[in-house]
């Protein structure tokens, strides 16, 4: 008999010696008994202490609880689940289980022995098969009970499978291919930084167009000639600026494609010092 919780009326009587009076108590009792009965010893009060004396406590008549009832219902109920849950688990997962295994897997939903006892049921059916391992049963789904497989089926999903995978390898290719154009861009100076340097770029062009006025208006021919000689070499170096420029920019584009760093950070790392506004 399961244990029953209910709340019912405790009659205290004090058994003492012939000449003390009796003692009655009643009030509400909880606890939680397996028996119809119990007797606990105590200390009687207003007894003295050496007189021997025992309280008996004596519980209302034993009914069945409604809780035994609904016990013994939700038994039923989580057999019934089980005898569903355990052999539908074992046919969609198709693979060999130990009946521990099963138990583990459902999370410990129902106990050990009814896991066990739904197994053998369902061998005994035909759902499942078993076989002895040691001295372990191995449980797993009747293979004869399983649907027979589309071999045209199979066909058109290994076609469907081999062509998207030949997307997916085409798409990543062209994911980098376009992170390592990023990468590029995000080493360049960006429009506004542009065109402020193209604005300072032309207000120094036009101070220098009015400085080299003036030295042309001189009438020293000397200072004309020595200008139009530093001219001459100014154009010079400037044409052998840009063509060195455009080999460094062409080395440097190549490092940067395999190297993980932005630009800047690789201009630092190898000591290449730029003018300002320079790339």
């Amino acid at each position: 008999m399961g244990n029953l919780s209910c709340s019912c009326l405790q009659v205290l009587a004090l058994k003492t010696h012939e000449d003390a009076p009796v003692h009655v108590f009643e009030k509400p009792l909880q606890k939680t008994f397996g028996t119809k009965a119990f007797k606990v010893k105590v200390a009687g009060a207003g007894i003295p202490k050496k007189t021997p004396h025992e309280t008996t406590i004596t519980t209302c008549t034993a009914i069945r609880c409604k809780e035994e009832a609904t016990h013994n219902m939700s038994k039923a109920d989580l057999e019934e689940k089980a005898s569903v849950k355990i052999p539908e688990y074992m046919k969609e997962q198709n693979r060999p289980y130990s009946a521990i295994d099963v138990y583990t897997n459902l999370r410990q939903e129902f106990g050990k022995t009814l896991v066990l006892k739904v197994l053998e049921a369902s061998v005994a059916s035909g759902v499942l098969k078993e076989k002895l391992v040691g001295k372990q049963k191995i449980f797993y789904a009747n293979q004869d009970n399983l649907e027979e497989y589309d071999e045209a089926a199979i066909a058109e999903y290994d076609a469907k499978i081999n062509e998207l995978s030949e997307k997916l390898t085409g798409i990543s290719a062209q994911h980098k291919e376009l992170q390592n154009e990023l990468k590029v861009l995000s080493g360049m100076q960006t429009t506004q930084q542009l065109q402020k340097l193209t604005s300072e770029l032309k207000e120094k062009i036009s101070r220098m167009k009015s400085q080299l006025a003036k030295f042309e208006e001189s009438d020293n021919t000397a200072v004309a000639e020595d200008g139009k000689r530093a001219m001459e070499l100014e154009a010079n170096m400037s044409k052998l600026l840009v063509k060195r420029k455009r080999i460094a920019t062409d080395m440097l584009n190549a490092i940067s494609e395999c190297s993980p760093l932005k630009k800047s950070e690789l201009l630092g790392s190898i000591g290449v010092e730029l003018e300002p506004g320079e790339w």
